[in-house]
This record gives structure tokens, C-alpha cells and sequence, in this order.
């Protein structure tokens, strides 16, 4: 999509991002923990210097797909107000480079790289990417409502809450883009007995 600013931007440009910071940061370290630091921010709440060296380098990469864009980042955020930084930026990536670090550390591939790129505060497109598995759900206004998710063995398929619906026994992450429409996927989850969790801002709701 054109961005207001004349910027030509697709969500797979984010994908891509993701998937070079996965491949060269965090991957070579996935089940490889030898030399990896681990910090405590907060009781439950660990972070590791490959989570900090994937943010600062998804900031690099991001910032440059739109000049004068910045960053709220899970890591590097220095103690900002997170409504500070929206209402003072016209374009604001908000980031956490893995989600899931217990499941990281625990050599379990339930972790993701998570990228929603705001637009005067609104949610325009986002991109979860589970480099582990090598998939990732992708949003993007032109598409309508339903995200895509992308996997290697069958491309890119619409998530419609049908085939939500047939995923049993399975747990489908969501990004805050998708809030509005947060009650029809609980039902139709509901309905089949799958668990499904919303994701926002790094908590499951």
C-alpha cells in the first residue's frame, strides 16, 4: 500500500526484516545457549542479549523503510511512555523481537518476532513470525479483514474464521490489529473447543 507519506510498503517487506534478523540474531542461538546472557526485568519477566541484538537490529532495518519513523521496542525502550511516543510520531513500529523467550530458552519453538508498524496511532499492518517453524501471519490492509498466514508447505492461505474453526485442538496467536474482530474469532473457537489466545502487547489475554 501507498503509505500517506508517498511510501510504497508492503507487509511482506516487514516479513522480510523479520525473517533476516531470525536467521542471522536469533536461530544460530535457538538450542544453542552456550554463551547467551539472561536478565531479569521483572519477577516472570526474562530477557536475553539476543533479544536486545534482534531489536536494535529490527530498529535499523525498520526505520529505514520509512525515514523518520522510530521505534517502541519491548527491549530498548528506555522507560518511554508508550502514549508519548504514538502521539508524538506520525509513524511508530512497535516491536518485541521474541515473544516467547521462556519457550526460546527452553529449546521449544513456540517463539515469535512480532512487528506492528502504527500510523497516527492506528494499527495499519503487522506481521508475526514464528522462525522456528518457519511461518508467519501476516496482516495488511489490503486484504480486508482476515490476516494470512504463510507456511512452507502450503503458502499463503486467508485465516477466515472458518478455518479457524477446523483448527482443533490448536492455539491461534492474534496481534492487537485484530482487536475489533476479537469476539467473532472467541465464538467461533468457542464452538469447536479451542483455546484461543489474544495477544497484545506481548500479554495473553
Amino acid at each position: 500500500m501507498f503509505l500517506e507519506c508517498g511510501i510504497y510498503l508492503s507487509v511482506f517487506d516487514i516479513e522480510k526484516q523479520l525473517r533476516l534478523v531470525a536467521k542471522e540474531i536469533v536461530l544460530p542461538a535457538f538450542r544453542n545457549l552456550e554463551n547467551v546472557k539472561v536478565t531479569l526485568k521483572a519477577p516472570h519477566d526474562i530477557s536475553t542479549d539476543i533479544d536486545v541484538a534482534a531489536e536494535k537490529k529490527l530498529q535499523e532495518l525498520l526505520c529505514r523503510l520509512i525515514p523518520g519513523s522510530v521505534m517502541f521496542g519491548e527491549e530498548t525502550n528506555g522507560g518511554k511512555d508508550f502514549r508519548e511516543v504514538v502521539s508524538g510520531n506520525r509513524y511508530v513500529w512497535v516491536v518485541d523481537p521474541i515473544d516467547g523467550t521462556n519457550a526460546f530458552l527452553g529449546g521449544r519453538k513456540d517463539f515469535a518476532g512480532m512487528v506492528t508498524l502504527l500510523q497516527d496511532g492506528i494499527p495499519i499492518m503487522s506481521c508475526i513470525h514464528y522462525p522456528a517453524h518457519n511461518r508467519s501471519l501476516l496482516r495488511d490492509p489490503a486484504w480486508g479483514v482476515n490476516p494470512r498466514l504463510r507456511d512452507e508447505r502450503d503458502g499463503i492461505q486467508e485465516v477466515t474464521y472458518e478455518k479457524i474453526s477446523d483448527t482443533a485442538n490448536t492455539e491461534l496467536y492474534v496481534d492487537h490489529a485484530l482487536e475489533p474482530h476479537i469476539p467473532q474469532l472467541q465464538e467461533a473457537a468457542r464452538q469447536r473447543n479451542i483455546r484461543l489466545s489474544f495477544k497484545a502487547g506481548g500479554a495473553v489475554v
